[in-house]
């Protein structure tokens, strides 16, 4: 979690939701996914989307209808479907051509009976009508919208939880649900504030666009700078301290090089808009949790209690290194609990390694309080870490384009453990 210098009272966003049914932190979200136990989280169904219209009116609380078309691209024919839906929404009613059908929501698992299997191919239409959403980590109503890709927000075809608890400090991990497929959407909203999303403007409050990685929607007390070629978005609340979108510009396009120019396997797209949006909490204990890559924009996840004053941009940048290497490599791979830990070790060296690259005073000592108080020890964890400690100390740890890392993040994409990073770093050593 990144921290800044200044502490008040709130942020303008923050203000903005004060008629949202508001939790006070995350703790209550802790505890629910603590005792969450899912039920169908390991069934197995192979869907596509081919279209997704979404209506969407953010009142005291959001309203929501959403028209997906899905298909059957599995061998087996289907009498149920399982979708993901954040739990603070109340589904009311899901049709399809006009019938309606049975469902059972329960936590964030909806399961669907359909009326008629649906065959190898075969597509059907499904309405879902909803209301909802009181935490104050993602939000809609008529002050300010925060509603990002990742979020479930729209039911999704990916059957795994909006959060789950992980590492030995038991801290809140937001899963991915963006659907990383090209799709076709539409978006239609009942607000007369200004709309930030991914889609193009069609006219009216209505946007449209295929997108690979969902649908994002922002709104709120919000102003915008363009520097350069980057477009900055920020609460109004810092137009007094924000400055320093030179040095800011220089950082991201070195982090952008660097992963771009280091990982052949990695897709990075150079970011044209940042936000900065106050939409982490005090409960936030894990690293690598507020900012995500949305395309062409980067949105950097901000305590909603504080703001910084001018020196933002001089002493925040090494921390913001920890949050921006998972958004890039590893947020949006499909989700494996017992990878956590695995793929944060790689996320933690390698923005140690970018900070040094770039000079940056990096006192935050991440690395080694992940090692010591998040990482489940085993003998095989620490055979890893003998063997990492020894390589850090080598001249070649230094070049983040050495190979070893390449290799490393390869393990972290196809799912390997401990044993193989063993063996990787004792073959580099060795050499």
């Amino acid at each position: 979690m990144i921290v800044f210098l200044l502490i008040i009272t709130s942020t303008a966003l923050e203000i903005s939701k004060e008629k949202q049914l508001l939790n006070d932190d995350s703790t209550s979200l802790i505890d629910y996914y603590r005792k969450y136990k899912p039920d169908n989280i390991n069934q197995k169904q192979y869907l596509e989307l081919e279209n997704v219209k979404i209506f969407l009116e953010p009142r005291e609380q959001l309203q929501l209808n959403v028209e997906i078309e899905i298909v059957n691209v599995g061998e087996e024919r289907l009498s149920k479907l399982f979708f993901t839906l954040f739990h603070e929404f109340e589904v009311n009613k899901i049709e399809t051509n006009g019938e309606k059908l049975n469902f059972l929501q329960n936590g964030d698992m909806v399961e669907i009976q359909l009326n008629h299997e649906l065959e190898k191919g075969q597509r059907v239409s499904l309405s879902f009508d909803y209301d909802g959403l009181q935490t104050n980590l993602y939000f809609g109503n008529q002050q300010a919208v925060y509603l990002p890709s990742h979020f479930p927000w729209i039911p999704s075809i990916n059957v795994a939880p909006a959060f789950d608890i992980v590492s030995n400090q038991n801290g809140l991990h937001r899963i991915s649900h963006k659907y990383l497929k090209e799709t076709k959407y539409q978006l239609t909203i009942n607000y007369n504030n200004k709309i930030y999303t991914n889609l193009d403007k069609q006219g009216g409050n209505t946007w449209s666009g295929y997108s690979s990685s969902g649908v994002t929607v922002m709104s709120g007390m919000l102003n915008e700078k363009k520097y350069e070629d980057m477009t900055f978005i920020y609460p109004v609340t810092w137009e007094d301290a924000i400055h320093g979108f030179g040095k800011f510009e220089a950082y991201i396009n070195r982090v952008y090089g660097d992963l771009s120019n280091g990982f052949t396997t990695l897709a990075v797209e150079k970011p044209k808009n940042i936000y900065f949006l106050p939409t982490t909490n005090i409960s936030d204990s894990l690293i690598g949790e507020s900012s995500f890559v949305d395309h062409g924009s980067l949105i950097i996840g901000i305590p909603i209690y504080v703001e910084p004053n001018r020196d933002y941009f001089n002493y925040f940048l090494a921390e913001l290194t920890y949050e921006l290497v998972p958004a890039y490599t590893t947020k949006d791979l499909a989700y494996e609990k017992q990878q956590y830990e695995f793929n944060s070790l790689f996320n933690h060296v390698y923005a140690q390694l970018i900070n040094k690259q770039l000079s940056l005073d990096d006192d935050s000592d991440y690395l080694e309080s992940f090692i010591e108080h998040k990482l489940t020890i085993s003998s095989k964890v620490d055979s890893v870490l003998e063997e990492l400690r020894a390589w850090l100390k080598t001249d070649e740890a230094y070049n983040s384009h050495h190979p070893v890392y390449e290799e490393w993040y390869n393990l972290v994409r196809e799912g390997k453990g401990w044993d193989e990073l063993n063996t990787l770093l004792k073959k580099h050593i060795s050499m």
